[in-house]
């Protein structure tokens, strides 16, 4: 099975149960039960700025590893490299996306993954690339 690399809209509405999209959250993270879960770490970052409001980071982080099963994705190659790739992947993505979107794009293209994402562009654009993840 490939891994699928995770949008932080899947990670915000599974753990914020006051979220009116939680439930679909919930869904979502059962459909990658057995599944390798990877999380870029500026998706992270979207997470952790509601978490760090909240004076709950060590409980977030620990969520998003224990109850999600998530590692953090480790970028190999150098910065300049993944920013003119970054950089082609947000230009040539069909719609185009914000960068935030195109690193989970990315990411899953490097990896040979699929993207989790609620977001309807990054959806878009994942299914033309043909790593789309549907749940």
């Amino acid at each position: 099975m490939k891994p699928v690399v995770v949008d932080a809209n899947i990670i915000i509405r599974y753990l914020d149960a006051s979220h009116e999209n939680h439930k679909a959250g919930v869904i979502a993270v059962a459909a990658l039960v057995d599944r390798e879960v990877i999380v870029h770490p500026l998706t992270l970052a979207e997470v952790l700025v509601g978490a760090i409001r909240a004076n709950d980071e060590a409980g977030v982080l620990s969520d998003i590893r224990e109850v999600i099963g998530a590692s953090v994705y480790q970028e190999k190659s150098t910065p300049e490299i993944w920013a003119r790739r970054l950089a082609k992947t947000r230009v040539s993505a069909t719609p185009q996306l914000r960068t935030p979107d195109a690193v989970v794009l990315d990411t899953a293209i490097q990896i040979g993954g699929l993207v989790a994402t609620f977001d309807k562009r990054l959806s878009a654009a994942a299914q033309a690339a043909g790593v789309l993840f549907v749940f």
